[in-house]
Protein backbone atom coordinates (compact mmCIF):
# COMPACT_ATOMS: atom_id res chain seq x y z
CA UNK A 1 0.00 0.00 0.00
CA UNK A 2 1.38 3.41 -0.98
CA UNK A 3 1.38 6.21 1.58
CA UNK A 4 -1.22 8.90 0.91
CA UNK A 5 1.30 11.71 0.75
CA UNK A 6 2.97 10.20 -2.33
CA UNK A 7 -0.10 11.26 -4.27
CA UNK A 8 -0.23 15.03 -3.88
CA UNK A 9 -1.43 15.82 -7.40
CA UNK A 10 -4.95 15.12 -8.60
CA UNK A 11 -5.34 12.03 -10.80
CA UNK A 12 -6.68 12.18 -14.33
CA UNK A 13 -10.37 11.31 -14.32
CA UNK A 14 -13.39 12.15 -16.41
CA UNK A 15 -14.69 14.22 -13.48
CA UNK A 16 -13.41 17.76 -13.69
CA UNK A 17 -14.08 18.71 -10.08
CA UNK A 18 -11.35 18.04 -7.57
CA UNK A 19 -11.50 18.21 -3.84
CA UNK A 20 -8.72 18.69 -1.37
CA UNK A 21 -8.68 16.34 1.62
CA UNK A 22 -6.87 17.35 4.84
CA UNK A 23 -6.46 14.53 7.34
CA UNK A 24 -4.41 13.42 10.33
CA UNK A 25 -2.15 10.61 9.16
CA UNK A 26 -0.61 10.33 12.64
CA UNK A 27 -3.81 8.54 13.70
CA UNK A 28 -3.24 4.88 12.73
CA UNK A 29 -6.97 4.10 12.50
CA UNK A 30 -7.67 7.22 10.42
CA UNK A 31 -4.75 6.46 8.11
CA UNK A 32 -5.92 2.90 7.57
CA UNK A 33 -9.39 4.06 6.57
CA UNK A 34 -8.04 6.75 4.28
CA UNK A 35 -5.56 4.37 2.63
CA UNK A 36 -8.49 2.07 1.86
CA UNK A 37 -10.52 4.97 0.47
CA UNK A 38 -7.61 6.30 -1.56
CA UNK A 39 -7.06 2.91 -3.18
CA UNK A 40 -10.73 2.83 -4.19
CA UNK A 41 -10.42 6.29 -5.73
CA UNK A 42 -7.19 6.13 -7.72
CA UNK A 43 -8.86 7.56 -10.82
CA UNK A 44 -10.59 10.40 -8.98
CA UNK A 45 -9.25 13.96 -8.92
CA UNK A 46 -8.52 14.27 -5.21
CA UNK A 47 -5.60 16.00 -3.54
CA UNK A 48 -4.64 14.29 -0.27
CA UNK A 49 -2.84 16.25 2.48
CA UNK A 50 -1.54 14.41 5.52
CA UNK A 51 -1.11 17.24 8.02
CA UNK A 52 1.17 15.13 10.21
CA UNK A 53 3.76 14.83 7.43
CA UNK A 54 3.13 17.78 5.13
CA UNK A 55 4.96 20.48 7.04
CA UNK A 56 4.88 22.92 4.07
CA UNK A 57 1.10 23.01 4.54
CA UNK A 58 1.50 24.27 8.09
CA UNK A 59 2.13 27.90 8.93
CA UNK A 60 1.84 29.16 12.50
CA UNK A 61 -0.27 26.11 13.44
CA UNK A 62 -2.66 26.88 10.57
CA UNK A 63 -3.29 25.02 7.32
CA UNK A 64 -2.08 26.54 4.09
CA UNK A 65 -3.75 25.20 0.97
CA UNK A 66 -1.73 24.32 -2.13
CA UNK A 67 -4.68 25.41 -4.24
CA UNK A 68 -6.28 28.81 -4.67
CA UNK A 69 -8.61 28.38 -1.68
CA UNK A 70 -7.93 30.09 1.61
CA UNK A 71 -8.08 27.54 4.41
CA UNK A 72 -5.78 29.44 6.73
CA UNK A 73 -8.50 29.73 9.36
CA UNK A 74 -8.48 25.95 9.96
CA UNK A 75 -6.35 25.23 13.00
CA UNK A 76 -4.30 22.05 13.39
CA UNK A 77 -6.20 20.91 16.48
CA UNK A 78 -9.42 20.89 14.47
CA UNK A 79 -7.72 18.88 11.72
CA UNK A 80 -6.38 16.40 14.21
CA UNK A 81 -9.93 15.83 15.46
CA UNK A 82 -11.81 15.51 12.16
CA UNK A 83 -11.19 15.18 8.44
CA UNK A 84 -11.66 18.35 6.37
CA UNK A 85 -12.45 18.70 2.68
CA UNK A 86 -12.20 21.79 0.52
CA UNK A 87 -14.43 21.62 -2.55
CA UNK A 88 -13.56 23.14 -5.90
CA UNK A 89 -15.78 26.11 -5.05
CA UNK A 90 -13.87 26.67 -1.80
CA UNK A 91 -16.52 25.30 0.56
CA UNK A 92 -15.02 23.59 3.59
CA UNK A 93 -16.71 20.47 4.92
CA UNK A 94 -15.81 18.85 8.22
CA UNK A 95 -16.30 15.41 9.70
CA UNK A 96 -19.08 13.26 8.27
CA UNK A 97 -19.93 15.95 5.70
CA UNK A 98 -16.33 15.68 4.46
CA UNK A 99 -16.62 11.89 4.24
CA UNK A 100 -19.85 12.25 2.26
CA UNK A 101 -18.12 14.69 -0.12
CA UNK A 102 -15.35 12.11 -0.68
CA UNK A 103 -17.96 9.40 -1.35
CA UNK A 104 -19.75 11.70 -3.81
CA UNK A 105 -16.49 12.08 -5.75
CA UNK A 106 -16.02 8.31 -5.95
CA UNK A 107 -17.81 6.27 -8.61
CA UNK A 108 -17.43 3.20 -6.38
CA UNK A 109 -18.82 4.87 -3.25
CA UNK A 110 -21.39 7.28 -4.64
CA UNK A 111 -24.16 5.00 -3.35
CA UNK A 112 -22.98 5.61 0.24
CA UNK A 113 -23.49 9.34 -0.23
CA UNK A 114 -27.02 8.69 -1.51
CA UNK A 115 -27.89 6.50 1.46
CA UNK A 116 -26.65 9.10 3.94
CA UNK A 117 -28.95 11.68 2.36
CA UNK A 118 -31.87 10.09 4.25
CA UNK A 119 -32.36 12.19 7.41
CA UNK A 120 -32.36 9.34 9.95
CA UNK A 121 -29.30 7.69 8.42
CA UNK A 122 -27.53 11.05 8.10
CA UNK A 123 -28.17 11.82 11.78
CA UNK A 124 -26.92 8.38 12.84
CA UNK A 125 -23.83 8.72 10.60
CA UNK A 126 -22.98 12.14 12.07
CA UNK A 127 -23.45 10.94 15.66
CA UNK A 128 -21.32 7.85 15.02
CA UNK A 129 -18.58 9.84 13.26
CA UNK A 130 -18.46 12.45 16.04
CA UNK A 131 -18.26 9.81 18.77
CA UNK A 132 -15.50 7.91 16.95
CA UNK A 133 -13.59 11.12 16.20
CA UNK A 134 -13.69 12.09 19.87
CA UNK A 135 -12.48 8.67 21.03
CA UNK A 136 -9.72 8.51 18.40
CA UNK A 137 -8.54 12.05 19.16
CA UNK A 138 -8.29 11.25 22.90
CA UNK A 139 -6.55 7.93 22.17
CA UNK A 140 -4.03 9.57 19.85
CA UNK A 141 -3.38 12.32 22.40
CA UNK A 142 -2.63 9.72 25.08
CA UNK A 143 -0.45 7.68 22.70
CA UNK A 144 1.48 10.78 21.59
CA UNK A 145 0.44 10.42 17.95
CA UNK A 146 0.05 14.15 17.41
CA UNK A 147 3.16 15.38 15.63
Amino acid sequence: MQPLINKSEPSQHKLTKSIEVHFNGACPVCLLGLEYQKNRMQSCPLIWHDISLSQPLLKNERVVSKTKHDVSHIDIKSLRKKIHVTTQSGEIMVGMDAVIAIWQASPKDHWKAKITSFPAIRLFAHLTYNAMAFVLYQFNKIMGNHK
